[in-house]
């Protein structure tokens, strides 16, 4: 929908599951083939969708479904997060809420450490001298960036358990042995 306000993407291959929202303002934003995507009109579930999506607990539980790369690293992520019960947002949920204040607040906090982390490890000069990064530079930024949202991560990994483990679910083996 080009109308939509917020989309959520994360990549189909990668090795660690990684998410973010895309503000589809002033002009409209395409998403290409290589990532999936969430639209939606409320600011709020975008962040609360993407607080989970970057969860290290739903991170380590697509872990033993990715299929594997060269020296066996996990590879493709493809649909294998949606597989995991993410209850749709619901304003009245004191965890749903949270969770999208602490996506919001992450992200934000993201995009300001972001010029610093790039200098520091001379990737702003490879930017514009190559206008991207490889794939090793990415994992090394990304990995910048979740040391610096260490508490913000742990917070939403807590209430992202919290909100698994409240579901009503039916038999999840793989959630049931995470969760125990």
């Amino acid at each position: 929908d080009p109308n939509v306000k917020y989309k959520v993407v994360y990549p189909t291959s990668a090795t660690n599951l990684v998410a973010c929202v895309v503000k589809n303002k002033p002009t409209n934003v395409l998403i290409g083939h290589t990532l999936y995507r969430y639209e939606t009109n409320w600011e709020s579930e975008a962040y609360y969708l993407t607080a989970i999506l970057n969860s290290s607990i739903l991170d380590e539980l697509i872990k033993p479904m990715q299929a594997k790369g060269f020296g066996g690293v996990e590879r493709h992520i493809v649909k294998k997060p949606l597989e995991f019960p993410i209850p749709k947002y619901n304003e009245s949920n004191r965890i749903h809420r949270r969770l999208s204040e602490l996506g919001e607040f992450a992200t934000d906090k993201a995009f300001k450490i972001l010029p610093s982390i790039l200098k520091e490890k001379g990737y702003d000069k490879k930017l514009e001298k190559r206008g991207t990064l490889v794939p090793t530079e990415v994992a090394n930024l990304r990995e910048a960036i979740r040391e610096e949202l260490i508490n913000e991560i742990e917070e939403i990994d807590k209430l992202t358990l919290e909100l698994f483990k409240s579901l009503k679910l039916k038999k999840h083996t793989a959630l049931d042995k995470f969760i125990r």
